[in-house]
């Protein structure tokens, strides 16, 4: 890993040469613009630019270096705090009511929110998966703030971070259960979820059963009723038994770590395979 790879100037340098962003900015100055608005669009500018240098990365440096699945992670940054914020309060808002009770624009908006947050989710678990042995936890979450202060500012430096880390929190876990599983599992058939997949709860398929692993036990817990009142299977829904002190603030589960808590994790996944068989058995 060079000295540029966590550096945040390197990429705003990079973007900055894009060819999008500096039209975006061009335009701006064309423009009758209030400060908030001229906020709001070099956050797209700066989008825009991150995409194209994702893609010159790509072609340059390669779709499996740490740099480039960076940039990619970048591109997301500018979108990630409305997209969290909104996403939350549409939660908070909207908790409990089905979706007949909820205004129709209310539920497209949000679909799209979540499908782009799903986006932001994949790039960054992109990132854990290429780096885990280069750079920590700490370290990435630190990365991702300092990005976010040179694309907002310090203003909501400490709100982006705390969020971020929820993200990257579960994102952790999905990479170290898809460890566990192929390394101490028997299973005939494991596959990540895709960002569809995503979308409909399906973190994870195994031997045709589609199983939404949590980082949290209460937050599973909770899931787990919030599925049985809504008549889903709530089997389907596992803990991942991995506790944040487990990874001793690495991205990845310390293969000690995985050994202790491979049989529990997969009794649990056995438990969900067997009960939606049971549940999708012709009669």
């Amino acid at each position: 890993m060079n000295q540029n790879t966590l550096n945040p100037a390197h990429y705003i340098n990079a973007i900055s040469r894009q060819p999008d962003y500096v039209e975006a900015r061009l335009s701006l100055l064309a423009e009758n613009l209030t400060q908030d608005e001229i906020i709001a669009e070099r956050r797209k500018a700066i989008g825009r630019g991150a995409i194209s240098a994702f893609e010159n990365s790509r072609e340059q440096l390669g779709e499996f270096d740490l740099e480039t699945r960076l940039m990619g992670l970048v591109s997301h940054l500018p979108d990630f705090l409305g997209l969290k914020t909104e996403l939350d309060e549409y939660q908070a808002r909207y908790h409990g009511l089905a979706n007949s009770e909820i205004p129709k624009y209310e539920r497209i908006v949000f679909k799209e929110n979540k499908r782009r947050m799903i986006s932001f989710n994949h790039s960054l678990k992109e990132v854990i998966e290429l780096g885990h042995q280069k750079i920590s936890f700490n370290e990435l979450l630190n990365f991702m703030t300092d990005m976010h202060i040179a694309i907002n500012g310090h203003a909501t430096a400490e709100q982006f971070h705390n969020l971020a880390r929820q993200n990257l929190y579960g994102m952790r876990n999905e990479v170290a259960v898809e460890k566990i599983l192929l390394r101490y599992s028997d299973f005939e058939s494991i596959e990540m979820g895709d960002e569809d997949d995503d979308w409909r709860g399906k973190d994870i398929i195994i031997d045709g059963t589609p199983i939404d692993v949590k980082a949290g036990h209460q937050n599973a817990s909770w899931l787990k009723q919030k599925a049985q009142v809504k008549g889903y299977n709530p089997d389907l829904i596992v803990w991942s038994h991995i506790r944040a002190g487990d990874y001793a603030g690495k991205l990845e589960l310390p293969d000690e770590a995985c050994e202790k808590i491979a049989p529990a994790l997969i009794a649990d996944i056995e438990k969900a395979i067997e009960s939606h068989r049971a549940t999708t058995r012709p009669a």
